[in-house]
């Protein structure tokens, strides 16, 4: 078992886990995206990202999301990690338990969102995108999250136990989509 204690004062408020009782190969910080565990994936998938977009509900009963841009990168996403999913044995570079997808048990996802700068940013924005055009940050993830689920990297996104985000203007269009690191707890 595994017991974290967040220390202050001459430690910097850093958190510092430390071991009760052994598990191999687990290690860890704490703040920075994962608590411990090994890397199940991490990839950069290109395109532009998009939020999850709420539900409109039809007159007939019948419901649609009000983002026409949703579900293309949902599948991006999908299509993206899908193939690296499906060779999961014979990869030395990742350790996945069971040594197959998906992944049924508690996981910690980082996500760093990159959105290329506009040529004239508002003041509130120009440090940071948190402006409409770029969309909600939990909105992204949720979006995310769902093609990740999709693709078979974990059975369900309630599986998500950990999660960070970040978004960041980025000056080269190579660099806008989304950088994904999930990690077993």
């Amino acid at each position: 078992m595994w017991g974290v204690r967040a220390l202050a004062g001459r430690y910097g408020g850093r958190g510092v886990v430390r071991r009760r009782r052994g598990r191999p190969g687990m290690r860890g910080h704490v703040g920075g995206g994962h608590v411990g565990g090994s890397l199940i994936l991490n990839t950069f998938v290109a395109g532009r990202p998009a939020p999850k977009g709420s539900m409109d509900f039809m007159p007939s009963g019948y419901a649609k999301q009000n983002n026409r841009n949703s579900e293309p990168w949902e599948m991006a996403v999908r299509d993206h990690c899908r193939p690296l999913v499906a060779d999961c044995p014979g990869r030395p570079d990742v350790w996945v338990p069971r040594d197959c997808y998906p992944y049924d048990g508690p996981v910690s996802v980082h996500l760093s969102f990159g959105f290329l700068r506009p040529k004239r940013p508002d003041p509130v924005a120009a440090l940071w995108p948190c402006n409409r055009g770029t969309g909600d940050i939990d909105k992204l993830t949720r979006n995310v999250h769902d093609g990740l689920e999709k693709a078979g990297v974990f059975t369900d996104d309630a599986r998500v136990c950990v999660a960070s985000q970040t978004s960041r203007w980025v000056d080269a269009t190579s660099e806008v989509g989304v950088e994904i690191s999930v990690w077993t707890l």
